[in-house]
């Protein structure tokens, strides 16, 4: 298995479809704690130079399952075997710790699973990510309570 430096491909559903499975898909924002823990983490377990640039953005919890607690990918390392810094964060709660964990060895044809090794749920080929509401803009903006209806000269004269 090729080990690339990318998010984990994150499949597409156009239209919920009767036994389409999901992933969970809850998102968080990495912090910069989170950050240094995972460069620092990574020094420990490669050679390799890693930056803040290669520490994920965001968060998002790819698995196969239902709750409060989240996986999800922080950095993957370099190189064959090498594994992923993954964290777990609960619902309201910033994500600040992080283990390396071994890539899912399952694969389907040229497609590796893009989870970590002993993950719940199916692998990531198996899953799409939940369509998402699609906001309306312009949004409605309700009137102001300290708003007046009437225009008044801003600029009197002195």
């Amino acid at each position: 298995m090729t080990h690339r430096n990318l998010q984990p491909r994150l499949p597409r559903a156009s239209s919920p479809a009767r036994g389409v499975r999901f992933i969970c898909g809850r998102r968080a924002l990495v912090s910069s704690a989170l950050t240094a823990t995972a460069l620092d983490l990574a020094r420990t377990e490669d050679a390799h130079t890693y930056s803040a640039e290669d520490v994920f953005d965001t968060l998002v919890c790819t698995i196969d399952h239902r709750g409060p607690i989240h996986y999800g990918a922080v950095l993957n390392l370099r190189g064959t075997h090498a594994g992923t810094i993954w964290t777990l964060w609960r619902d309201g709660i910033e994500a600040h710790n992080a283990i390396v964990l071994p890539d899912c060895p399952a694969t389907n044809g040229d497609h590796a699973c893009s989870e970590f090794s002993g993950h719940p749920g199916a692998h990531s080929w198996n899953l799409a990510t939940p369509p998402r509401p699609t906001p309306t803009f312009p949004l409605p903006i309700p009137p102001s309570p300290h708003h007046d209806n009437h225009v008044t000269n801003r600029n009197p004269a002195p």
